[in-house]
């Protein structure tokens, strides 16, 4: 095995090269954010009602003028009132189509009348964006494993331009969810090879607090969204769409400069470009390439290169003879009843953060003032979230870190439902419900951030890339279920608050039962995970006991 962390550590972890390729890859974040969330304001839902009726539709209909007929055009329907006892009412559909206060094409939902008998047609947008998203995880990390990091990212990139910049020409709403699908594919291929380059930029004890900063660029990348959003108000949905798909130019400076992963190229044997980029991280971060060359070649496990791969081979097949290590792998989740609880209450979390987090940003236009206003105020919250949990990250461990976020975000959701359930409507009630939904999007982002990194942390070797499939999975179902959480908002503005809170509060309890793994070695097998739980059960009853002796007798 390939010593890539020392050769990491020589060449010096913080220096400028690891600054540079970090920020850039780190930069593959604003396309994401943009796909998964432009829906917001692309797609946002319009005051609407029926469009007039002519004045031969209303004769038609038995109007004969406004002292005798009242018309009233509802968001639905129009209703036709007799004020006469011999004439009947008259309920009809929006036989004309709808008028939209804020204009035709301000968003795809008014363009394409996707309201009342189409209602939720909008969000169908995002599901099958996030069906895309759960087939490019089945599928594109298998690339990113055999054709290196650098190419899956810069590819998907410019494929998630072409569907987006193309979306905007879509001429009706079937060939937009197309364009949906594609981009949820190419989305997910982005985030899996930047996620993986950031991380394989550092040495593993680094590792936790990149993690833990790849959170706050997360948020810091959505920042910016609710106000050029604002600029572009006044512009049709379509224009902004094209604005937000320039985001992606970022992918001509990755192609130019960005470097594939040394890891990779190590463990892959890949000897001509390792040496090429070791070069270049010397002489970036003013280290001296020649004696860590040396040192390369004489002292550590020389590297395979593609000269003399097929000759290890046989080496290798050797050694695997030798060793007869019971394997672990899919059927483990399953049949061993340890990793099957770890699985399944990871499934529940991972849902519930996803529904939650997706759902305050989605709601957020329709609470209380400006809902550009609002969505800036959540983003600025999931900043100072990640913040936190970044400081907090060697500090807390890792399951109390996670209740604590997640209990809060509950307990603050309820709250918020509580009091725009029971206030009476005026402004003080309404800027507590949203002081208390912004607590509940500081709860949920930093417990977001912090599932993926205590996922890792619990699965041995051979389980870890099956863990985080599940994981990866439960995260795209929760993204499927919740857009709809703006219709429920629109109909019954308590429930969608009131799901998440006891979602999450149930989340949080479940984690009781869950391993600890802020001081835990990276395990190898579950035989490992069940060893530390009995140490941790035993370590948290000796300290129990202790606590009880050293109380005074005399005091009881």
């Amino acid at each position: 095995m390939i010593d890539v962390d020392s050769l990491l550590v020589s060449l010096k972890p913080k220096g400028f090269f690891q600054l540079t390729q970090y920020l850039l890859s780190d930069a593959s974040m604003i396309p994401c954010v943009v796909a998964l969330l432009k829906i917001v304001f692309i797609g946002s839902i319009p005051t609407s009602r029926c469009a007039n009726l002519n004045i031969s539709q209303l004769y038609d209909y038995g109007y004969e003028s406004n002292d005798t007929h009242d018309v009233v055009y509802g968001k639905c329907q129009i209703e036709i009132f007799s004020r006469s006892s011999n004439s009947s009412n008259r309920t009809l559909a929006c036989i004309n189509g709808y008028t939209y206060d804020e204009g035709k094409h301000q968003s795809f939902v008014s363009e394409w009348d996707l309201v009342c008998d189409k209602a939720g047609l909008s969000e169908l947008t995002q599901t099958l964006f996030s069906v895309g998203g759960l087939i490019g995880a089945l599928t594109l990390p298998y690339f990113s494993d055999t054709k290196g990091r650098k190419p899956v990212l810069v590819i998907s990139n410019i494929l998630l331009f072409i569907f987006s910049f193309s979306s905007s020409f879509s001429p009706n709403y079937y060939v937009f969810i197309v364009f949906r699908v594609l981009e949820g594919i190419s989305m997910q291929g982005l985030a899996v090879a930047t996620y993986t380059l950031m991380l394989e930029l550092y040495p593993v004890s680094h590792r936790t607090l990149m993690s833990g900063m790849s959170g706050v660029t997360w948020g810091l990348c959505v920042l910016p969204f609710a106000p050029v959003a604002y600029l572009l108000r006044n512009y049709s949905w379509k224009i902004n769409n094209i604005v937000y798909s320039s985001s992606h130019v970022i992918v001509f400076f990755q192609l130019w400069y960005l470097e594939e992963s040394l890891r990779w190229l190590v463990t892959n044997g890949d000897f001509e470009r390792s040496k090429k980029v070791i070069k270049r991280v010397a002489k970036e971060n003013g280290v001296d390439f020649g004696p860590i060359w040396d040192k390369i070649e004489t002292n550590l496990i020389p590297l395979i290169t593609v000269k003399n791969k097929d000759s290890m081979i046989s080496s290798k097949e050797k050694l695997s003879q030798q060793q007869e290590v019971k394997k672990e792998g899919y059927l483990t989740i399953f049949t061993n009843s340890l990793a099957r609880r770890m699985t399944l209450i990871l499934f529940v979390v991972g849902f519930m953060n996803a529904v939650t987090y997706i759902a305050v940003y989605m709601t957020s236009p329709s609470l209380a003032g400006n809902g550009y206003l609002n969505f800036f105020l959540f983003s600025l919250t999931e900043v100072c979230a990640n913040i936190t949990m970044a400081i907090t990250l060697f500090r807390l461990p890792r399951r109390v870190a996670i209740s604590f976020y997640q209990g809060t975000a509950g307990v603050a959701l309820f709250i918020a439902v509580a009091v725009l359930y029971f206030g009476d409507g005026s402004s003080v009630y309404s800027i507590l419900n949203i002081i208390f939904s912004l607590l509940g999007m500081f709860g949920i982002s930093a417990s977001y951030c912090l599932i993926w990194i205590y996922a890792p942390e619990i699965y041995p070797t051979n389980l870890r890339n099956i863990g985080l499939g599940f994981l990866t999975f439960s995260g795209s179902v929760g993204n499927m279920v919740s857009p709809y959480s703006r219709l429920l908002m629109e109909n019954i503005p308590w429930l969608p608050g009131t799901v998440c809170s006891i979602g999450c509060i149930l989340s949080f309890s479940l984690l009781y039962f869950m391993p600890e793994s802020q001081k835990m070695q990276m395990p190898s097998s579950m035989s490992d995970v069940k060893a530390h739980m009995k140490l941790q059960k035993r370590s948290k009853r000796e300290k129990s006991g202790k606590e009880i002796g050293s109380t005074d007798p005399e005091n009881t």
